[in-house]
């Protein structure tokens, strides 16, 4: 998946603050189990950047926000 959205008219137009994302399940027959995996990397579409994207404490919120998102969509496939 690419972010952020709205996206430009071109997809492959790069944004000042660009970002992939990654699903993954890994399923475990013999265990019974299904491991869920979310993965976000942010990165400068334009040119270089000499500091992170954002201020460490937005980075917490994305982090809690993208794991109750996993979490919720995990919730709807155990129904």
């Amino acid at each position: 998946m690419r972010g952020p959205s709205p996206r430009p008219q071109d997809p492959e137009e790069l944004l000042d603050m660009d970002n992939i994302g990654e699903v993954t399940v890994t399923l475990n027959e013999k265990e019974q189990v299904v491991e869920f995996r979310f993965k976000n990397i942010f990165f400068a579409g334009k040119g270089k950047q000499d500091h992170p994207p954002f201020p460490e404490f937005v980075a917490q919120l994305h982090y809690l926000y993208v794991r109750l998102l996993t979490e919720s969509g995990v919730a709807r496939c155990l129904k």
